[in-house]
């Protein structure tokens, strides 16, 4: 397709519902497991989950960073025209998300308890959660690699095969924890492998599609020797990305703490069960913007800068009908969906619910924001992404999880989330103003191409 002429509405459709569909199948790796292990280990096992979810956040963000960081970067080289530059990058990142990938794995498997401990373990889930991360590590590096190169293999035209292997990982997950967990009765720690396999597959599958002749860019053997100057830019263009995976599981952190200090473990549990909820349904933003991003990426390093905002603009659009859709389920469907993933357990609902109702009061603002963010970041402004992004998990996020339950004790943690999207929203909003209205003066439009 050509990203500087076809209609914009096509072109995100074409890049967007792999997106959407690949992020779906992304969310199917906690989703499956916890409910799973809800059915076959019990409560206890399921708020271990909550806690080894927001390790695995922070572990799949590493791919995230290398991968999106070198997919931007690509999308501004080919718009440019230089295709040289977009095969050094994608040499440098398959590097570096081998190495880093690596350091983080013995990083973690050295100091495992203490891990799960600052992530909110309780003396009665962290053994489940050692069960879990211990197995999930050894596939690290693997995980990594797929999911840096899922990011990269849009970039370079190939949405279609990207999502293909999502799909393909999160079936083989199903499968596999059905197996294990029913038939072989393994555990947490069946859950883990069964995950593991799974993205060892789709990363084997997605590589196959990187070293195929038929892409725009190839990976070549003299790219990967590592530069400097190229990983500096992959690592500072992603970073933005990082740092609000990284912070979102801090948070997560901080809220289990909170609610063990205002409640129990069940209470950790049902806010485990909200937050996969409440990501399931930004998945399809998250989608949207991970599918415009080649293509606002695309046109603004080629100066169509009119057409590269109009993209932006029917994002925007997009992201807040799916955050209005998904606002309805959770207003007025939360009893079955918490009943859903937490086997209907009386002890976990009864935070659950409410909680989940309170929590996503102004969940369609956290679209707008989630997809401003990636306008920032395509555009070459990965400070401005990061700066937004620190104020809102650091100035907003984590003092109002102490603040407010001051007041208003665990209401207090419930309604965290909603006066921060509030507030980051604000913020996000205020920038694109001045950002865009900047532009606009001084680029002179530049080619009015829409």
């Amino acid at each position: 397709m050509d990203l500087s002429r076809d209609r914009p509405v096509r072109l995100l459709l074409y890049y967007s519902l792999p997106a959407m569909v690949g992020q779906l199948s992304n969310a199917v790796y906690n989703l499956v497991d916890r409910i799973l292990i809800s059915y076959s280990v019990g409560p206890q096992a399921f708020s271990s989950m909550a806690v080894t979810g927001a390790v695995f956040v922070i572990l799949q963000s590493v791919g995230m960073l290398i991968g999106i960081g070198a997919a931007t970067r690509i999308s501004l080289a080919l718009g440019d025209g230089d295709q040289r530059k977009a095969e050094e990058l994608l040499g440098n990142a398959f590097t570096a998300l081998i190495f880093t990938s690596l350091a983080v794995t013995l990083f973690v498997l050295g100091f495992l308890p203490h891990v799960l401990l600052f992530f909110g373990a309780s003396a009665d889930t962290i053994s489940y959660g050692m069960d879990y991360l211990r197995i999930i590590m050894l596939g690290f590096p693997a995980m990594t690699l797929g999911v840096g190169l899922y990011h990269i293999i849009r970039a370079i035209g190939n949405p279609n095969r990207a999502m293909l292997s999502m799909v393909l990982s999160a079936v083989l997950n199903v499968v596999l924890d059905a197996i294990f967990l029913f038939a072989f009765r393994w555990g947490v720690a069946g859950a883990a492998a069964a995950t593991v396999l799974s993205q060892a597959a789709a990363m084997i599958y997605i590589l196959h599609q990187v070293l195929r002749s038929r892409t725009v860019i190839h990976l070549r053997r003299s790219s990967l020797r590592p530069r400097s100057a190229v990983m500096g830019t992959i690592y500072l263009t992603g970073f933005s990305v990082f740092f609000t995976q990284v912070a979102s599981s801090m948070i997560q952190a901080v809220a289990n703490n909170q609610l063990l200090r205002y409640e129990n473990s069940y209470a950790v549990g049902a806010y485990g069960a909200i937050n996969i909820t409440y990501m399931i349904f930004l998945m399809p933003v998250y989608g949207i913007g991970q599918g415009c991003q080649p293509i606002i990426g695309y046109n603004y390093g080629a100066k169509l800068y009119r057409r590269a905002r109009n993209i932006f603009y029917l994002s925007l659009f997009l992201a807040f009908g799916a955050g209005l859709a998904g606002w309805l389920c959770f207003q007025l469907g939360a009893q079955p969906l918490m009943a859903l993933f937490t086997n209907h357990n009386a002890d976990i609902m009864g935070y659950a619910v409410p909680g989940l109702r309170k929590l996503t009061f102004f969940f369609p603002l956290a679209t707008v924001q989630a997809v401003g963010q990636v306008y920032f970041q395509t555009i070459g402004r990965p400070k401005l992404t990061l700066f937004l992004s620190a104020v809102r998990q650091l100035v907003f996020f984590i003092p109002l999880f102490y603040l407010l339950p001051l007041r208003w004790g665990t209401d207090g943690i419930w309604y965290t989330v909603p006066v921060t999207e509030l507030c980051a929203l604000i913020c996000t909003s205020t920038a694109l103003v001045i950002v865009i209205s900047h532009m606009r003066r001084q680029e002179g439009e530049g080619p009015s191409a829409a």
